[in-house]
């Protein structure tokens, strides 16, 4: 993830067939609709003064948006009227420009998954890029998303204000509202989820945002260089923007069936923005100034978190035993609602295939149902029994919907114990039983790579090739 600068140029606002007035309004008004809905309003954040402040947030929704907040868990009015002091309201006022990129939907997810330290390591966020492009999606019955596609976003976050508790969990254990003590004495772990989230927001960031993202496929080898360089290009060749080009973009033409979501939140919702371009094809350059300009206070709405800016719901718990529950639930709960890939294997490989990239002309192996990167040509006509002619073309990507193994490096070579007659696949000091001569003749071992060893002393035993 990286922070950049973007200015832009002043242009008439050019309304785009799929983008409707109505629809911008709805979309902001739903958002504010939420800040005067009384717990009552409870299920909707923002309480007009600290918006989303307090209340619940599910980490496998949308990045900083209300739509995926919860009940409200912290009596923001008990503590300030007895805290008053450890309630913070800065006046921020800035604008900044946020870079993330990833070779598919899980490296995406979990660079966004970073920015909040209660949720590095994760790939959550995700429906950060189902909501926003249908198609990610490709088994509906498990919601993995389609392991083709590479995913970048180039954000403008106007930052008006942020509102924060200078307390620790266990201080703010003493301000929940009745609502969630009762619930948490009377429901279970999986129905406090539902309701309320799997964190609670404690440093939040209101103002304005134009969310930009990408999606496209590619026969680049660096997905996630590919993905980078798609998303500048493209934020650059619809918004007339002066794009931080750090890195090469000439390589852009390696991406096609290209898309680019955009949709503005905050500000004057008369002059909001939506849609979505196929860039594949011609489209006009986009004004957000108009926009940009109107962003307020007033209108402000949840943007950001602060970087500590999410605490687990768990932690604001006294009863070690209705905590340890929680807790039990919500870290299987987040493992399990990750992004998840699914790798369609639009080429049919099975086991023992060999396959060339006609890209960059890499050879690949097809070993225990994943594509392994042959690194060196000594391995491949070494420790296979394999020639040239015999290796299929598959185009790059077709390849990108294969699971891809770690690579297949250069100190290998089958091992036969004198003592057993076992014969091993050995990669640097690891040594893999082949347990029949089926499984031997399908990854076209090289009788001529066998090396005899007394015994596997000092060697690592993996677990038997399949």
């Amino acid at each position: 993830m990286k922070k950049l600068s973007f200015f832009f140029t002043s242009i008439v606002l050019l309304f785009l067939t799929s983008c409707s007035t109505e629809e911008f309004e709805n979309s902001n008004q739903n958002e504010n609709s939420k800040k005067s809905s009384g717990r009552n309003f409870a299920k909707f954040a923002g309480d007009g003064a600290y918006d989303i402040l307090g209340y619940g947030y599910n980490a496998t929704g949308e990045y900083a948006n209300s739509n995926s907040s919860g009940y409200q868990v912290i009596d923001l009015e008990k503590f300030k009227n007895e805290q008053a002091g450890r309630l913070i309201t800065d006046n921020v006022f800035s604008q900044e420009y946020l870079e993330e990129y990833g070779e598919n939907a899980e490296a995406y997810s979990k660079m966004v998954s970073t920015k909040v330290g209660a949720t590095a390591g994760f790939s959550l966020f995700k429906k950060l890029i189902s909501v926003t492009f249908s198609s990610s999606v490709s088994n509906t019955t498990t919601n993995k998303f389609d392991a083709k596609y590479i995913y970048g976003s180039y954000n403008l976050l106007i930052k008006q204000r942020r509102f924060r508790f200078n307390a620790t969990p266990a201080l703010l254990s003493d301000y929940l509202t009745p609502e969630f003590s009762s619930d948490l004495q009377n429901n279970s772990p999986a129905q406090i989820v539902n309701d309320y989230g799997t964190h609670v927001a404690v440093d939040i960031y209101t103002g304005a945002k134009l969310d930009v993202m990408f999606q496209s496929e590619t026969t680049n080898q660096s997905r996630e260089k590919a993905a980078r360089v798609g998303v500048k290009v493209g934020v650059k060749s619809i918004f007339d923007a002066n794009v931080d080009n750090d890195v090469d973009t000439s390589e852009s033409n390696k991406n096609f069936s290209r898309k680019l979501s955009f949709k503005t939140r905050g500000g004057d919702p008369s002059k909001s923005l939506v849609g979505e371009l196929n860039l594949d094809q011609a489209n006009p350059k986009i004004n957000i100034s108009s926009w940009q300009n109107s962003s307020t206070p007033t209108n402000a709405v949840l943007v950001e978190f602060g970087s500590n800016g999410l605490i687990p719901l768990y932690e604001f718990i006294k009863d070690p035993v209705k905590k340890a529950q929680l807790k039990a639930y919500i870290d299987q709960y987040l493992i399990d609602n990750q992004v998840k890939l699914d790798y369609t294997n639009t080429a049919n490989l099975v086991n023992g295939n060999f396959v060339r990239n006609p890209a960059t002309n890499q050879i690949f192996f097809m070993f225990e149902n994943k594509l392994r990167y042959i690194q060196s040509p000594m391995t491949l006509y070494g420790l296979f029994n394999i020639t040239s002619g015999e290796i299929a073309t598959v185009s790059p990507s077709n390849l990108s919907t294969v699971e891809r193994g770690a690579d297949l490096t250069p100190d290998n070579d089958l091992k036969q114990d004198n003592y057993t007659n076992k014969i091993y696949m050995r990669e640097g000091n690891t040594l893999r039983y082949i347990p029949n001569i089926g499984i031997y003749n399908k990854y076209r071992f090289n009788n001529n790579a066998v090396k005899k060893i007394n015994g596997t002393s000092g060697y690592t035993i993996g677990s038997d090739i399949f």
